[in-house]
């Protein structure tokens, strides 16, 4: 194989990949990528067994081949070349690979293409089409939520939820729950009554910064599905993930309905007096108390090493006074990807789950448990 290729194109494959193959392995070619010259184009893969990702590059072919190359060393290779220069790579004996830009010469170890895992074939999967901005936009919006324990494994990926004429995204970690639901038009094919699959974090993490890269509003992307994989393609860029295989928990039965408290608040003055009180609350809880009573919301904390900080909010709530704590990392994560200018938060009492969501967005909400102060 031998081909050149202009660094910023092989930059941007590059940086794609670095989060998908594994650093620490003990198989030697999950740390490398696959890079396979043909026709017109040069194809890259890789792999974690869990999670590939594949995409095009434009290069020139002066001979076809395919070979692996280490994903980290070559990665810091063309990110220390000059801008604008043009990368020659010629596959020698041993599968050795030397790599030339302008009077920068490197001798870089491979591994055979052929040793390489295949691209999971989904031949007679089930697609649909979605707007690349929906997708991205209830990944952004749920994936926080998901579980970092490692016991916890339905949880530590997001339910996707195909219904006819509408797509649903979920997570929760067992303290807050995530929920956004989408009109699309292109379900009704592909789930006939209604189709759940969870979607690991990981992957989920790959989609969004594949999607961030979209080229408009009207751009779409095509989701495939078959048995326990799912493929994302977006133009030239393809990622399949494996599915997990668990019960996700009957969510609904855990949005709470009918609180009697609601208050509407603004957004960034709520996380901004968030973000003071909670720097006096203790790092392992960040435990606060919100005591809503008519006309203010006051945000408290005490430590008895940090001290105590108190915040207050011009609030449209006159019913009667309550106080509750919760985690202010999980109102802030909430705040954080928030597009709305103002949230409703609903209150029943100091034990029960409280929800909160954009006031312009009643299809989106959140709900947290909270914490007994």
């Amino acid at each position: 194989m031998e081909i050149r290729i202009g660094r910023e194109e092989f930059l941007r494959g590059l940086q794609r990949i670095q989060s998908v193959v594994e650093r620490k392995t003990t198989t030697p070619i999950l740390a490398n990528f696959l890079l396979e010259a043909r026709g017109d184009g040069v194809t890259y893969v890789a792999t974690d067994l869990e999670l590939t990702c594949k995409g095009m590059m434009a290069a020139d072919i002066e001979r076809e081949g395919v070979i692996t190359l280490p994903a980290r060393q070559t990665f810091d290779i063309v990110r220390e070349l000059p801008n604008g220069s043009t990368i020659g790579l010629r596959v020698g004996e041993q599968h050795w690979i030397e790599a030339t830009a302008g009077r920068s010469f490197f001798r870089i170890p491979g591994l055979p293409g052929e040793d390489f895992p295949p691209f999971p074939p989904f031949e007679g999967a089930e697609h649909l089409s979605l707007p690349a901005k929906t997708l991205r936009d209830m990944i952004v919006k749920t994936a926080f939520c998901t579980s970092q324990d490692e016991t916890r494994f339905a949880l530590r990926g997001a339910l996707l939820v195909l219904k006819e004429g509408e797509v649903s995204m979920v997570a929760t970690d067992g303290h807050r729950l995530a929920s956004v639901r989408r009109a699309c038009e292109n379900v009704a094919p592909v789930a006939q009554g209604a189709k759940q699959v969870i979607i690991p974090r990981k992957a989920l993490e790959e989609m969004r910064k594949g999607l961030e890269d979209s080229a408009g509003e009207d751009e779409q992307v095509t989701v495939s599905l078959l048995d326990q994989h799912l493929l994302v393609r977006q133009g030239n860029f393809w990622l399949s993930t494996r599915l997990i295989d668990g019960q996700f928990p009957a969510y609904e039965r855990v949005i709470p309905k009918g609180h009697p408290k609601h208050v509407v608040l603004p957004k960034d003055p709520f996380l901004g007096s968030l973000r003071r009180v909670s720097l006096f609350s203790p790092e392992k809880s960040r435990a606060v108390r919100l005591r809503l009573a008519p006309g203010t919301l006051t945000v408290l904390s005490e430590s008895p090493e940090l001290g105590e900080a108190r915040d207050e909010l011009e609030a449209d709530y006159q019913d009667e006074t309550v106080t509750v704590g919760f985690n202010a990392r999980y109102l802030m994560d909430v705040l954080n990807v928030v597009d709305d200018d103002q949230v409703v938060l609903e209150l029943k009492d100091a034990v029960s789950s409280s929800l909160m969501r954009p006031v312009a967005d009643p299809d989106s909400l959140y709900v947290i448990m909270p914490l007994r102060l």
